[in-house]
C-alpha cells in the first residue's frame, strides 16, 4: 500500500494523550444527572479524598503506560500540594474552596511541601 508522505508525517508526530483525567467523587445516585459535575466539583477539594486521588494517579498511569499513551493530563494540578483544610467550613462558598486550596497549594510550594497526591505524582514521574 502506498500513503501519501505527509500520513507518515503525522504518524510520526501524532501521541496519544488523556486529557484532563479527573475521578468524580459521586454516589450511585448522583451517576449520570445533571447536577453530578456541579456536585462532584465541589468534593474535589477536600482533602480527605487525597489517599484515593493518589491511587488514581497510579491506576491511570498503569493504564497509560499499559496502552501506550504519551501523556495523561491531570486537573487541578494544586492539589499536588494542599486540599482544603480539615477545619474549612462546610458552608463555605464554592466560588471560596479554589481560592482558598491555591492560596494553601502557593504556601506549600514555597516551602517544598506536598499532599500525599503530590508525593503519588512525584514518585510516578521520577519513573
Amino acid at each position: 500500500m502506498v500513503r501519501p508522505a505527509g500520513v507518515l508525517i503525522v504518524r510520526a508526530l501524532a501521541v496519544a494523550v488523556i486529557g484532563e483525567a479527573r475521578l468524580y467523587k459521586v454516589t450511585k445516585s448522583e451517576a449520570g444527572t445533571t447536577t453530578t459535575f456541579t456536585t462532584a466539583f465541589d468534593r474535589d477539594l477536600d482533602g480527605h479524598w487525597s489517599a484515593l486521588d493518589a491511587e488514581f494517579l497510579r491506576v491511570t498511569h498503569r493504564l497509560a503506560a499499559h496502552h501506550g499513551i504519551d501523556l495523561v493530563s491531570y486537573i487541578w494540578a494544586q492539589l499536588r500540594f494542599a486540599y482544603l483544610p480539615d477545619d474549612a467550613p462546610a458552608d463555605l462558598p464554592t466560588a471560596d474552596a479554589p481560592r482558598l486550596v491555591n492560596q494553601r497549594a502557593a504556601a506549600a510550594m514555597d516551602v517544598g511541601e506536598r499532599s500525599d497526591t503530590g508525593e503519588a505524582f512525584a514518585a510516578l514521574a521520577s519513573g
